[in-house]
């Protein structure tokens, strides 16, 4: 019995000698340490979706987004209006085409005839790209920018606010505030306007929008 006891104390003393050694958050760090050992490496976060590798004419969108929120109207005469080839090749960052067609004036009309990758009529636009309408009083024609068939959340709000389902809408300036790039759908611009719908390109006077550098 004795050595029994013996045994028993001699065990309560070498394990009392290791807990005085090591400390309760000392041990706590070791373990916490093992198991980061133990556990595999974290997984590298995803960058976010705007640093991805998507296409400059998106982050015109945002610029659009932005002047049409808050300002300011475009510079000139009457309050701005009448600059819808400039503002948008302005926001994609693209050159002008100058007087295409020879007619005189640098307008919308020239942009589309000088288009390479055209798809005439087509009303389904990819968010991000040029669209065009040809006539108008003097000619001009018109341009706005894409933005897409809106998702479902937006899309049943403006569903709900317009009536209109799986439309394509579209940033164009003056369609409801001179100087202003305002959203409203891609028909909308003929019941107001008149102008016949020409079609989308793909690039400006043969610069893809899909290779502009962002800016």
């Amino acid at each position: 019995m004795s050595n029994r006891v013996t045994r028993a104390r001699r065990l309560l003393d070498a394990l009392m000698g290791w807990v005085h050694k090591h400390p309760k958050s000392d041990r706590a760090d070791r373990i916490r340490k093992a198991r980061e050992d133990l556990a595999p490496p974290p997984k590298p976060k995803r960058k976010p979706k705007r640093d991805r590798d998507l296409p400059a004419s998106f982050y015109a969108l945002d610029r659009i987004r932005a002047q049409s929120k808050n300002g300011p109207r475009f510079p000139g005469p009457d309050n701005g209006a009448g600059q819808c080839r400039l503002q948008c090749r302005l926001a994609l960052g693209t050159a002008s085409v100058g007087d295409f067609d020879g007619d005189g004036r640098a307008d919308a009309q020239d942009a589309w005839k000088a288009a390479q990758r055209k798809h005439p009529g087509d009303r389904k636009p990819p968010r991000g790209y040029p669209v065009y309408w040809l006539g108008g009083s003097h000619g001009d024609g018109h341009e706005a920018i894409s933005a897409g068939v809106p998702g479902s959340r937006l899309g049943n709000i403006l569903r709900r606010l317009f009536g209109r389902e799986n439309e394509t809408w579209v940033w164009s300036t003056d369609i409801r505030r001179a100087g202003y790039f305002d959203m409203v759908p891609l028909a909308y611009i003929e019941e107001k306007w008149g102008l016949a719908y020409a079609g989308w390109a793909e690039d400006d006077k043969g610069v893809m929008i899909a290779d502009l550098a962002r800016k």
